[in-house]
């Protein structure tokens, strides 16, 4: 028997202070420990922002070597190093440190990233990347060597709103994206991909995957649409929860907080709101 989350309650999603500049495309969140979420504003900027869970405040931090632009992407790997894609059809890939505050270029991707663009991580060595861009290449960074591996392609190009989320050592689900239901699972041990239950509707730019560390993930739509649903991965189904208070569009975030009850989540669309989701 699955028991879904509770869902039919007055409202769980509440604002918190809003981001410092409006986010667009490329817009990211990431959290893995402690008490900071990271972020990047996209649209071109370069703009890096730090977010304070317990002040409810943002800081703004060392700039991205590049203008984030669609694609952009971001994933923190342990407490002091967070990866990052800046997108926009390009191909760099950089390495932030957040004790030096400080950005590095890492081994470029060997694709060109843009809408879709995606970054996920579990533990050891790899990283694994959507470039996103109407195309379905899917590749593994490894953090010790600095190097791409191409794995697999995706069952189906991936587009604006394409998402990753690694549940396990052994399993990555993504969003296709791009106007489509595609809602895939990958096998790391195998090195293949299945098709699982379709999304309930399109998803585009805004996408977003945030896996809560249990047998449940949670997705934005996008697409200028209020959207907001969860996957049961036993079940392999999928229910509507609680529409965001407002459209999520390009820029549009979610990003898991630890085993906490929370998920919090830019809205994009050239705005600079933001929210906490009381799971």
């Amino acid at each position: 028997m699955i028991i879904w989350p509770a869902i039919f309650v007055s409202s769980r999603w509440r604002p918190r202070s809003a981001a410092p500049a409006a986010v667009s495309a490329g817009g990211a969140l990431t959290h893995r420990t402690g008490d900071f979420l990271y972020a990047f504003q996209g649209g071109g900027t370069s703009s890096f922002w730090r977010y304070s869970m317990p002040a409810d405040s943002w800081t703004a931090i060392a700039p991205s070597l590049a203008p984030v632009g669609a694609g952009g992407a971001l994933v923190q790997i342990d407490w002091g190093t967070i990866y990052a894609f800046p997108g926009g059809g390009g191909q760099s890939f950089f390495r932030y440190s957040i004790s030096a505050n400080s950005w590095a270029h890492m081994a470029p991707i060997p694709a060109f990233v843009d809408a879709g663009g995606a970054l996920a991580y579990f533990s050891g060595d790899f990283i694994y990347a959507f470039s996103g861009g109407g195309t379905s290449g899917f590749r593994r960074y490894s953090i010790f060597a600095d190097s791409w591996t191409a794995m697999t392609s995706a069952p189906a190009p991936v587009g604006a709103g394409g998402a990753l989320a690694q549940t396990s050592a052994d399993f990555i689900y993504a969003l296709q994206g791009g106007g489509g239901t595609g809602f895939w699972r990958y096998s790391i041990p195998g090195n293949t991909w299945v098709a699982m239950a379709a999304t309930p509707a399109a998803v585009s730019a805004g996408g977003s995957l945030a896996h809560t560390g249990g047998d449940f993930i949670f997705a934005l739509r996008g697409g200028d649409t209020s959207g907001f649903w969860c996957y049961s991965i036993p079940a392999n189904s999928w229910v509507s929860l609680e529409a965001t208070p407002a459209t999520v569009g390009a820029g549009g975030a979610l990003s898991r907080v630890g085993n906490n009850p929370f998920l919090y989540a830019l809205r994009g669309t050239n705005t600079t709101t933001f929210w906490q989701y009381f799971i």
